[in-house]
């Protein structure tokens, strides 16, 4: 007996598990169509006049979900090196990258907070214009500042490099006006071991 009522216990637990499991699926589809915006039910009364609901605006993962062409133009950027000139500011890089025909440009800046890097804005412009600035999905943030983080690392290779050719040129500039010291270096290295008895 006892067996009997424990065994349909577990189970009418079981059962109200698996009703409670159904039903916050549906509030999850529910409040991610709605994107957080709490549903309240209309009254509606005798006179009232009832409006269709709007539509919420479509971003571009809607249109491309797998950012095809976010990658194409990452892609065809690196393939065709295009031109990149980058302000470099004290927490922040600013892009304006153009494909060689200059039909094409993309704007957009990286930030850094405590260390981490932020994307503020990637826009494609030319013949139209497409913002991935607020994509409901990360992975394209990702790849954007992949990309984007490889063309700092370019510039700073270039910069260093320059600064590094500037300071070798100064160098042997400064040291052929030193006449005096490399005459004095010489006579002590050619009478320093004679003079020595």
């Amino acid at each position: 007996m006892i067996v009997t009522l424990i065994i349909v216990l577990v189970g009418i637990v079981l059962y109200m598990g698996y009703r409670v499991n159904i039903l916050e699926k549906k509030f999850k589809k529910i409040e991610s169509r709605n994107r957080g915006i709490a549903v309240k039910p209309v009254k509606v009364e005798q006179g009232d006049i009832v409006l269709k609901k709007l539509k919420e605006k479509p971003d571009i993962s809607d249109i491309d979900p797998n950012h095809q062409l976010l990658k194409d133009v990452i892609e065809t950027a690196k393939y065709e090196n295009w031109k990149a000139d980058i302000e470099e500011e004290r927490h922040s890089w600013r892009f304006k990258i153009t494909n060689p025909s200059k039909t094409l440009t993309i704007s957009c800046i990286l930030r850094r907070y405590d260390d981490k890097i932020r994307l503020g804005y990637f826009n494609v412009s030319g013949p139209g214009s497409i913002s991935y600035v607020d994509v409901a999905k990360e992975d394209p943030k990702y790849l954007i500042v992949e990309y984007l983080w490889s063309l700092i690392v370019d510039k700073n290779e270039k910069d260093c490099q320059e600064i590094t050719q500037n300071y070798l040129t100064a160098k042997s500039l400064i040291e052929k006006e030193l006449k005096s010291l490399r005459r004095n270096k010489q006579l002590d290295n050619l009478f320093g071991d004679n003079l020595e008895v």
